[in-house]
């Protein structure tokens, strides 16, 4: 028996029981309207926005994902072949691994609307993960869990993306799961059945994008903090054998494909050949790629990229014809920059929140912030080296962090305004998110008119 998994009264802690999870009055209720929300806003924009194009910011590269599914509904694995010979030039994700093009094969038949209703169930499914993960890190703090679902489920950029054909929602799912599995061995014991789960997760997350890889230091962070809340170097052994041999189970036979016919792990050379076409850093700091706006250098591209992304995380779309050039469109301007102020706001609690750490948190539940923080270094410094090479500006590469970003993001917004505000603070936050959702859709069903 391991310290984390027992209480201070020596009694074995358990998972909590639905029950217990809507201990809070109120919580459920809030969570049940903002998931009746989100299934709103999420279906009707898979109804309005338009199909078959691959340069909407609001559904990128959505045909060259559904052209994917299609390939694989014949049974078999889409190659740069598929790509060579596509005269639309619209089937260049046959890189990608392919778990959630196998989950929307099934929906093949019955078209794009099918297949993006596909991607609205995962983002159901990683909105009640956020609110897991939340739950079962700090059960003391239920208001923070329901809030961090609530920001999953309500930005209006994660809606657009959870509403199309694409990969990203089920990464996103994926990662999340992975976190809950890690926090509740740390919370409550580590087994042979919950170290399973963490293998499929991760097993699951490799087989659905490259970024996944990111998982592996992640794990090995948190092997590191798993001795300091009380595991012993047996039980993190165990528990990293029995999940890497399930992940490989799950995920290995596609690297084994991808070694037979690209003679790589993952077909990197394949992969910048297809990716030759998209802008170049270089080029926009060099001015060869003319964007109306100076550009002193490499800071000012990382100004610009920052802004862009800043953007894109909270709302961008796109209309017919910006889609041609893969253009993004933007709300008001007005709108971000309340976002910033929620944004810098949410910082400062969190900050504020450090100094009192002991006193809100336990060890354990410090140290899942660390592993939180983590995951979203990681994340963010895998978009860095991205963007240093190629131009994109796209918020949506950072959303398989959006879980314990969104939970540390509650957790600072609710510190800032103190405990016997906190019920008003969050009512008050997920008010915003709401409006800004239908802003959102309005301005999107505008341009997809």
């Amino acid at each position: 028996m391991t310290k984390t998994n027992v209480n201070n009264d020596g009694t074995v802690r358990r998972l909590p029981s639905v029950a217990q999870l809507f201990c809070e009055p109120r919580v459920a209720m809030v969570l049940g309207i903002v998931i009746c929300a989100y299934l709103v806003l999420a279906i009707t924009m898979a109804n309005i926005v338009p199909t078959g194009l691959t340069g909407l910011q609001n559904a990128p590269d959505e045909a060259a994902h559904v052209n994917y599914v299609k390939v694989l509904a014949t049974g078999r694995l889409p190659t740069l072949q598929d790509e060579k010979q596509d005269p639309k030039k619209q089937s260049y994700e046959w890189h990608q691994p392919p778990l959630y093009y196998l989950i929307c094969v099934p929906t093949a038949q019955a078209g794009v609307h099918a297949m993006r209703y596909i991607s609205i169930g995962l983002g159901l499914i990683a909105v009640l993960m956020t609110f897991l993960l939340a739950i079962v890190a700090f059960p003391n703090r239920q208001w923070v869990a329901v809030l961090a679902a609530s920001i999953d489920a309500l930005l209006p950029a994660h809606i657009a993306i959870s509403s199309s054909v694409n990969n990203d929602i089920l990464l996103e799912v994926c990662f999340t799961s992975a976190l809950a599995a890690v926090v509740i061995i740390w919370q409550y014991g580590a087994t042979p059945k919950r170290a399973i789960v963490l293998g499929i997760c991760v097993g699951a997350a490799l087989l659905t994008k490259a970024t996944a890889l990111i998982l592996l230091p992640v794990l090995v962070v948190a092997a590191i903090l798993g001795v300091q809340v009380g595991l012993s170097k047996g039980a993190i052994l165990r528990t990293a054998i029995i999940a890497a041999v399930t992940a490989a189970l799950i995920c290995g036979w596609w690297y084994v494909h991808n070694m037979v016919q690209y003679h790589e792990l993952l077909p990197l050379k394949e992969f910048a050949q297809s990716f030759s076409g998209t802008a170049m850093a270089s080029q926009v700091v060099s001015g060869k790629l003319h964007l109306q706006m100076p550009m002193p250098g490499w800071p000012g591209y990382y100004m610009l990229v920052a802004t862009m992304t800043f953007k894109s995380i909270w709302a961008v779309y796109g209309s017919r014809e910006l889609a041609r050039f893969g253009v993004p469109a933007f709300l008001p301007s007005q709108v971000y920059i309340i976002a910033f102020v929620v944004t810098l706001s949410c910082a400062a609690g969190f900050f504020m929140q450090h100094f009192k750490r002991t006193q809100l948190y336990d060890k354990t539940q410090v140290r899942i912030v660390w592993l939180f923080l983590t995951v979203i270094a990681l994340v963010a410094l895998s978009f860095a080296v991205f963007i240093s090479r190629y131009f994109q500006t796209q918020g949506r590469y950072l959303y398989p962090a959006l879980g314990p970003l969104s939970i540390l993001m509650a957790q600072g917004w609710l510190q800032l305004f103190g405990t016997k505000r906190e019920k008003s603070a969050a009512f008050a936050l997920i008010a915003y998110l709401g409006l800004m959702a239908i802003l959102f859709l309005t301005a999107v069903q505008a341009a997809s008119a």
